[in-house]
């Protein structure tokens, strides 16, 4: 999975994802695919808003994009749930 997602390079060979080479198009292939790790990927200092700013940017989302969903999000007194 490391490979494919692009975090460890491949010492030998090559994948396609969606006609995507993983030596060549990686900024295509992650649009695209995401990860689901087993452990926790949320950092006990950041916020929910923060987190969703967070990971819409790892994924290449626009700030006007981010700043409209998150405003779309419920709050009660001021925390997102």
């Amino acid at each position: 999975m490391s490979i494919l997602t692009g975090f460890i390079e491949p010492t030998s060979g090559t994948a396609f994802i969606n006609g995507h080479d993983i030596r060549t198009d990686m900024v295509a292939i992650r649009k695209d695919i995401g990860i689901c790790p087993q452990y926790n990927a949320l950092f006990d200092k950041l916020t929910v808003q923060e987190h969703l700013w967070f990971y819409a940017q790892l994924k290449g989302s626009g700030v006007n994009d981010i700043e409209r969903y998150v405003s779309s999000i419920p709050t009660i007194r001021g925390t997102l749930f």
